[in-house]
C-alpha cells in the first residue's frame, strides 16, 4: 500500500505506481480530491484506476460532479472499517472482471484478424489488390510516405518486368514483392524511421535491418520465394557493395535487381523530410552513372526505356560495356 498526505504527491505516486485502487479524501487543501480525480482522469495511464472518495458530507451537486469525473463510490464519515473493505473488494473484483473481458476481446479480435489475413493470402494466389490496400493502410500508421512509396513502385515495377518479358506468376510475384518490400520498417523505431535529417552510422545500421525484419515477417505467410528474395535483397548492389548479404551480379535474384532500380528512382524523385525531390534529369544521370556499379546494366537500360516517354532525355547516352 502506498500513501500520500497531499494531492500533488498522491497524483505523482499514482502515476508512478499505477495502484489497483485509490481511496482519497474529498475535502483537503488545494488541490482537493476533486482536482486529484480530474488530473488522474485526464491521464490515459491512470484513468481506469477505481477511485473512492471519503468525505463527511457531500451535497447532490458535488456528488454528481465527482461521478461525472469518474469517481466509483463514496464512503461517508464516520464509516465502519468493514464497509470500506467490502467496497474495496467489490471494486477490485469489478476491475478484475473488466480486464479479463478486455483480454478475451483482444484474443477474439486477433483471431478474427488472423482469419481475415488467411483469407486475404488465399485470394493472393490470383489477385494482389486486397494486399495492396491492407499494406498501404498498415504502413501509413507508421509512415505515410512509406505507404505512398509502396503504392507507386508497384506500377513501375510491373512495367519494367513486362518489358523484360516476365508474365503470369513471375509478374505477379514482382508486383507482390514491390508491395511488401518495406514491411520490415514496422519494426524500426519512430525516432529513426521518421527522423528529419541525416542518420548517424548507428541509426543507419538499425535502418538496414528492415530487410531482415521484412523477410522474417513474410516467411510465415507462405508467399513465393521470389517475393521473399525481393524483400530481403532489394538493397544489394551489382558490384557487391550492398546489403544484407553483399551479393553481386547475377547472384542477386532477378526480382531484387528489377525492383532495386525502381526503388531508387522513386526515392530520389520524391520529396522526403530530410531533402527535396531531385529532378528527373538529375536522377537519370545518376542511374546511368551507377549502371554496372549499383544496378544491373541491362535492367538499367530497360528501365530508362520504360520511362522515356515521361522525361526529357537531353541527348543522354548509355555507357558502353
Amino acid at each position: 500500500m502506498v500513501t500520500a498526505d497531499n494531492g500533488p504527491l498522491g497524483i505523482k505516486l499514482a502515476e508512478e505506481n499505477l495502484p489497483d485502487l485509490i481511496v482519497c479524501e474529498l475535502f483537503m487543501p488545494a488541490p482537493d480530491g476533486l482536482e486529484v480525480l480530474r488530473s488522474l482522469s485526464e491521464n490515459f495511464t491512470t484513468i481506469a484506476i477505481p477511485f473512492i472518495f471519503i468525505a463527511n458530507n457531500v451535497d447532490e451537486q458535488k456528488r454528481t460532479k465527482c461521478m461525472e469525473l469518474g469517481a466509483d463510490d463514496f464512503i461517508l464519515k464516520p464509516f465502519v472499517r468493514d464497509e470500506l473493505l467490502r467496497q474495496v473488494r467489490v471494486l477490485l473484483r469489478r476491475k478484475e472482471i473488466t480486464e479479463a473481458h478486455e483480454r478475451l476481446r483482444s484474443v477474439d479480435e486477433i483471431s478474427v484478424l488472423g482469419a481475415k489475413v488467411r483469407e486475404l493470402l488465399h485470394s493472393l494466389r490470383t489477385d494482389h489488390t486486397g494486399l495492396a490496400e491492407a499494406l498501404t493502410q498498415m504502413l501509413s500508421l507508421r509512415d505515410a510516405e512509406t505507404a505512398e512509396h509502396s503504392h507507386r513502385v508497384v506500377m513501375l515495377s510491373d512495367k519494367v518486368a513486362r518489358r523484360l518479358g516476365l508474365e503470369g506468376r513471375s509478374l505477379h510475384h514482382i508486383r507482390l514483392g514491390a508491395l511488401v518490400h518495406d514491411i520490415g520498417k514496422v519494426g524500426i523505431p519512430d525516432a529513426i524511421l521518421l527522423k528529419e535529417g541525416s542518420q548517424t552510422d548507428e541509426e543507419r545500421a538499425i535502418m538496414q535491418t528492415h530487410t531482415a525484419l521484412g523477410r522474417k515477417i513474410i516467411e510465415h505467410m507462405e508467399l513465393p520465394q521470389a517475393v521473399v528474395d525481393l524483400v530481403y535483397h532489394h538493397h544489394e548492389r551489382w558490384d557487391g557493395s550492398g546489403y544484407p548479404d553483399g551479393l553481386a551480379g547475377e547472384n542477386i535474384p532477378l526480382s531484387a535487381r528489377i525492383f532495386g532500380i525502381v526503388d531508387v528512382w522513386d526515392a530520389l524523385t520524391s520529396e522526403r523530410p530530410y531533402r527535396k525531390a531531385l529532378s528527373e534529369d538529375k536522377v537519370i544521370v545518376h542511374l546511368l552513372d551507377q549502371a554496372g556499379k549499383h544496378f544491373d546494366p541491362m535492367i538499367t537500360k530497360v528501365f530508362l526505356e520504360v520511362i522515356q516517354n515521361d522525361v526529357e532525355w537531353n541527348n543522354l547516352q548509355f555507357p558502353q560495356g
